[in-house]
Formats: C-alpha cells, structure tokens, sequence
C-alpha cells in the first residue's frame, strides 16, 4: 500500500508543479507561436 501512496503523492506533485507552469505560460505564450511561424518560412522557401 505504501507505493500506491506514493504513486500518488507523486502524480499530486507532478499536478501542483503543472499547474504553476500553466500560471506562467500566459506570459510565454507568444514565443512560441514566433517559433511556429519560423518552420512555416521554411517550408515556403523548400516550395520556392
């Protein structure tokens, strides 16, 4: 039993941690939409 409490206990930190990174995502949200666009510029050059 004890590992199931620690199976979740981990899957509890995992989710706490995750929800601190969504809190900061909204900031960092426009770098990745630029980095979206730059293999788009890529693929129209490969077409060229």
């Amino acid at each position: 039993m004890k590992k199931v409490w620690i199976a979740i206990a981990a899957v509890a930190i995992i989710a706490g941690i995750a929800l601190l990174f969504s809190v900061g995502e909204p900031a960092a949200t426009p770098a990745p939409e630029e980095e979206v666009s730059i293999p788009d510029d890529r693929i129209g050059s490969g077409i060229r």
